[in-house]
């Protein structure tokens, strides 16, 4: 499915204040967070799904704006066959349970369960979730500007780069900041599940004090579960 994903538009920075539109709450993908969907089946974090399904209707109804960085879209790619696999992988272990647990039983439950395991098809339904995602995403393209502040923050240890040389995070990171300082008075969230780079300590949700200073600086917030950021958007939304 990762070679039929197609953003919604691709854009440079300056093209960024005449097409995306003011005034709704901008969510900034990370890679993990969109991988994650389709994750869903191995992690058992099924209440995720119907977060995103909230998030994604809300992304079509044009009420919040969803964008990410091409470094991202590339990534998503990279690694899509191997998160896909891991599912399949997974709901053939559940569909072999179920054909089991069918085995022990007389008819007519034997037959109804032997349908329910040749008929599981999770992985499409995240799939289209994904898919559907995307298709209203924009993707802010790779340039030297980007690049330039990516570099000096691994050189000088900046988070996201503070503990390892995570270029390509550095490179996502800016292009949010770079994005958030153009939109004032809307809710701007980076949503990522990459607690290693961002928080400190590490599995906590505190974002590293670098971090948490550039959100202050564009007056944004970087958030590391989707029902908090699911929470949060519906809280912009309705804030009455």
């Amino acid at each position: 499915m990762a070679e039929n994903i197609r953003p919604f538009k691709k854009l440079f920075l300056s093209q960024v204040p005449k097409e995306i539109p003011a005034g709704k709450p901008i969510v900034f993908w990370d890679t993990c967070s969109l991988i994650y969907i389709i994750s869903i089946a191995v992690r058992d974090s099924f209440a995720d799904y119907s977060h995103y399904k909230d998030l994604l209707s809300w992304i079509e109804n044009d009420e919040i704006v969803s964008v990410t960085s091409s470094i991202v879209l590339d990534e998503f790619n990279d690694h899509y066959t191997e998160e896909h696999n891991k599912a399949n992988q997974d709901i053939e272990k559940l569909r072999e349970l179920i054909r089991n647990y069918a085995d022990i039983h007389p008819e007519p439950v034997r037959g109804q369960l032997m349908n329910l395991a040749r008929d599981i098809n999770l992985i499409n339904i995240l799939e289209d979730i994904e898919s559907r995602v995307w298709g209203k995403t924009y993707v802010i393209n790779e340039e030297q500007k980007l690049a330039e502040l990516a570099h000096y923050r691994v050189l000088h240890k900046l988070s996201p780069s503070m503990v390892k040389d995570q270029y390509k995070d550095s490179y996502i990171w800016c292009t949010f900041m770079s994005v958030a300082q153009q939109f004032a008075g809307v809710r701007k969230v980076f949503m990522t599940d990459n607690r290693e780079d961002y928080c400190s300590p590490k599995k906590s949700t505190n974002p590293q004090p670098q971090i948490q200073l550039d959100c202050t600086t564009v007056s944004a917030e970087i958030l590391f579960n989707v029902g908090t950021l699911r929470g949060e958007v519906y809280c912009a939304l309705h804030p009455d």
